[in-house]
């Protein structure tokens, strides 16, 4: 993340486990991606 943002491109996050019926899980992983972007912005 860090080297894309310093060359100002776009970058998007895909999450697997879409489709898990587990949604402790799926909540977990997502708030692993939000967490690293939001350090990576400095949030």
């Amino acid at each position: 993340m860090p080297g894309v943002r310093m060359r100002g491109v776009p970058l998007v996050g895909v999450i697997g486990g879409g489709y898990s019926d587990d949604l402790d899980a799926l909540a977990d992983r997502h708030a692993i991606l939000h967490r690293s972007a939001a350090a990576l912005a400095g949030a």
